[in-house]
């Protein structure tokens, strides 16, 4: 389970993540801030993007894979996208 709160950073929003974290020791309760940026759109209003807390790029989706502690981005963690292309 996953808790999260926005609030308003010193320049920006942020997310506070709460949540516990399986490591190979049992459990870890983890808070985590992830910074928030908005961009605007072309035809009006923002998206909102997360910064990743380990390289500060922007991005949409954060990952946290098995035995890992911290929300990051895919390149961050290692993770590969998986190939549109099927074998045939």
């Amino acid at each position: 389970e996953i808790g999260i709160s926005v609030v308003q950073g010193e320049n920006a929003p942020v997310a506070q993540l709460r949540y516990t974290a399986v490591v190979a020791a049992g459990s870890q309760d983890i808070s985590q801030v992830i910074h928030l940026a908005a961009s605007r759109q072309a035809h009006g209003g923002f998206r909102w993007w997360f910064s990743c807390p380990a390289c500060q790029a922007r991005m949409g989706v954060l990952y946290l894979p098995p035995g890992e502690v911290h929300f990051g981005c895919r390149r961050c963690h290692g993770l590969r996208r998986r190939s549109w292309r099927g074998t045939h």
